[in-house]
């Protein structure tokens, strides 16, 4: 939160994730903590994205749901990493306060040479803005994987690749 704090300070729209475990957001003072560093270095909770692994919050999801809105009420984004890596499951996305679902890497690695990653991860998307969330994927380390997401309509990416606008 500190070094976030720093950033703000020269780069308004700034943003940092941070990955909470559920062992990690299951102890009480662990939203306490966070209010309380929020408010000793003056960021404004929305330049925070929390970010929660898929496994975990399918397993234990009425409990994750209940975590989530403990920290949805704090103005923080919301983020589910690691979509597809696991059940893929969608429906119990519509049921989160979340904002934000990365598509895992392990899927993104092969979208350049596997038509069906193409159609698997253009339904993804599709899906995620049907239920009204931002999608990200994760692991993006060629350009075709980032013309490819763009055409597809992924809200950002994450990743190696770094491509120069003429």
């Amino acid at each position: 939160i500190e070094l976030l704090a720093e950033r703000l300070r020269t780069e308004e729209s700034e943003r940092f994730s941070i990955h909470l475990s559920y062992q990690t957001v299951c102890d009480d003072s662990m939203l306490e903590l966070l209010k309380h560093h929020l408010l000793k270095h003056k960021v404004p909770a929305n330049a925070l994205i929390i970010e929660f692994k898929e496994d975990e919050v399918v397993q234990n999801l009425r409990h994750m749901k209940a975590l989530m809105d403990e920290f949805n009420t704090l103005g923080c984004m919301l983020c589910v990493v690691g979509i597809g890596h696991g059940s893929m499951q969608f429906s119990y996305l519509r049921y989160l306060p979340v904002e934000l679902i990365r598509i895992d890497a392990a899927i993104i690695k092969n979208l350049g040479r596997s038509n069906f990653t193409k159609v698997l991860v253009k339904s993804m998307i599709d899906i995620c803005h049907a239920l009204y969330k931002n999608v990200g994927a994760e692991g993006v380390d060629t350009a075709i994987a980032t013309e490819l997401l763009t055409d597809f309509g992924i809200d950002c990416i994450q990743g190696t690749v770094v491509t120069s606008k003429d």
